[in-house]
């Protein structure tokens, strides 16, 4: 199973935290109490959520193990990150395609936004967006109860271990339901990200639409 496999089951995992996450910030944040990602399916199934519990942590533990031990195997930990460090400290440059080593695919905006941090060495990059990284999908996964949180959190290893902004882009989109201004950040990266702004537009809420155009302009 190759390294490919390992990063869409953790992308997988960020898109099945964020509805819940949503909600949390829409109800207000300080008060809501943990919670299970229960449905109405989920509350008409029970042995159907069960099982899908047993899942998670049976796949869990597994695709953190697999990502972190092929990322090591290759010599390449960080491989997305490594990107967005060459392009942060050096001349932009875009004559790579999607799929090469160091392919940067992003808009400059991006890359000069973690320029002051791209200044720092490899190693120090690296373990800094780490760092951040999992602090965000802490956050993200903190309404949901530990039973769910954890083996959610080990199918993002290997987001973790690549270093992609999808992390980032989850917060963005979980954020920008309250705060429009948020979806700044995934336009920094590519225009097509901006389509979660379509959100309000279907929902007739066209003064938090005027406000996300207005942060990304």
């Amino acid at each position: 199973m190759s390294n490919k496999s390992s990063r869409l089951r953790g992308q997988t995992a960020l898109s099945a935290v964020i509805e819940g996450r949503s909600r949390v910030l829409e109800e207000g944040d300080a008060t809501s109490p943990r919670i299970a990602p229960r449905t109405v399916f989920a509350n008409k199934f029970p042995l159907l959520t069960r099982g899908a519990l047993v899942l998670v942590w049976l796949a869990g533990p597994y695709f953190a193990a697999h990502g972190i031990f092929f990322a090591v195997l290759n010599g390449n930990p960080g491989l997305d990150a490594h990107a967005y460090w060459l392009a942060g400290r050096d001349a932009l440059s875009y004559d790579k395609t999607a799929g090469e080593l160091d392919a940067y695919l992003y808009s400059p905006a991006f890359a000069a936004a973690i320029r002051p941090i791209a200044v720092l060495d490899w190693p120090l990059f690296f373990a800094l967006w780490a760092c951040l990284e999992s602090t965000v999908l802490v956050w993200l996964l903190k309404p949901l109860q530990l039973k769910w949180a954890i083996p959610l959190f080990l199918l993002s290893v290997p987001e973790l271990v690549n270093g992609n902004i999808f992390i980032l882009l989850a917060a963005s989109a979980v954020v920008g339901i309250r705060a429009p201004a948020a979806w700044a950040f995934p336009l920094l990266t590519k225009i097509t990200s901006g389509v979660g702004l379509v959100w309000f537009a279907a929902r007739g809420e066209w003064r938090r639409l005027t406000q996300g155009i207005g942060a990304c302009s």
